[in-house]
């Protein structure tokens, strides 16, 4: 038994499936495959992130944009290639006013 949740627009869909006592997990969809494809493409100690993932740390790294084409996607996809994390300024505290 799969269950299908929406999210920003993509689609995964996520359940476990018994058989003989014994269950198995899985998520399935356009999300996972990119992940995965991603992963795949990506050399040791390399991070890869999608567009909308990068989109939310983009001012916490720095990058190199890549493309690359997949399996499973028509044309190519957008890649980001993280090259260093910026150092930030340690948050400040709420009882430290």
């Amino acid at each position: 038994m799969f269950d299908s949740c929406r999210g920003r627009s993509r689609q995964l869909e996520a359940g476990a499936e018994r058989f003989d006592g014994r269950s198995d997990y899985a998520a399935i969809g356009a999300v996972t495959n990119l992940a995965s494809r991603l992963a795949g493409e990506a050399s040791a100690g390399q991070i890869l992130l999608d567009q909308r993932l990068y989109s939310e740390v983009e001012d916490q790294v720095d990058s190199e944009p890549i493309e690359f084409q997949l399996k499973g996607f028509r044309r190519p996809v957008a890649a980001f290639d993280i090259v260093a994390v910026r150092e930030t300024a340690p948050a400040r505290s709420r009882d430290a006013r």
